[in-house]
């Protein structure tokens, strides 16, 4: 009688699940896009790259010209080479001091004298060394590139351009994933709430269904009444934006 009854609701749930599933029309898009722009100002020196380009991660996208970067790098390299010796010279002048205040030699005065000159010698070579950090860091910046494989999607960023506090956000290549893609639909205010994000996805592509999952479902309507959908899977193949897909849930 119980395995009757498991039986019956069993069916009934099987039933009831193909009564929901649907399947929903899609059209291919980029996938986790990324947005690069240079943290540090100067002028565009090369620009390496072109829409619909694929990369491989590392990829160099565009320079700075980096002749100011490598004359302050320099000139921070520099200062530290030439107080390096004073400081040198200061510590064999303490270790001394200190052994013949020790003997009581020296006073403790004329000590502290001495300990001041190398503290302060020391503290200017620190202050170099971090004026020397920056520069590094800053020539780094002035390079842009690829954190993963990725295909570009678009760039306003030309050689001759000054990047500047004013338009640095502004001036930006964009990136898309090469290893996923999304899927978008439009759905009904009624269809939309059917699904969940994170639910599950099959994703009917040139005859193959692959695993997606529903990323984001729009909050508000379009000018259509339509909520997008969004679907991500995984996808390394040519990317075609707009060609048709299907959705099962």
């Amino acid at each position: 009688m119980m395995k009757q009854i498991s039986t019956g609701i069993l069916s009934f749930l099987l039933l009831t699940a193909s009564a929901f599933a649907s399947e929903v029309k899609a059209t291919l898009h980029w996938a986790d896009e990324q947005y690069y722009s240079f943290a540090v100002n100067g002028r565009v020196d090369r620009v390496l790259v072109a829409p619909g380009e694929k990369l491989q991660q590392g990829a160099l996208l565009a320079t700075l010209d980096k002749r100011p970067f490598d004359y302050a790098v320099s000139k921070c390299t520099a200062a530290i080479n030439k107080i390096e010796p004073a400081v040198f010279d200061a510590k064999i002048d303490l270790d001394q001091a200190e052994e013949l205040y020790e003997r009581t030699v020296l006073s403790e005065v004329e000590l502290q004298k001495v300990e001041v000159i190398y503290k302060t010698l020391v503290a200017e070579r620190e202050i170099a060394q971090a004026e020397c950090e920056l520069q590094h860091w800053q020539a780094e910046q002035a390079e842009l590139k690829a954190r993963e494989a990725s295909y570009v999607v678009a760039s306003n960023i030309y050689p001759g351009l000054v990047v500047s506090e004013e338009n640095k956000s502004a001036a930006v290549i964009q990136l898309a994933s090469a290893s996923k893609a999304s899927a978008l639909a439009y759905l009904d205010a009624q269809l939309a709430m059917q699904y969940a994000v994170g639910q599950p996805v099959g994703v009917i592509m040139a005859d193959k269904t692959l695993r997606g999952r529903v990323q984001s479902i729009a909050l508000q309507a379009n000018e259509k009444g339509q909520y997008q959908l969004r679907v991500v899977f995984d996808y390394a193949g040519p990317l075609v934006i707009g060609t048709a897909l299907q959705l099962k849930f």
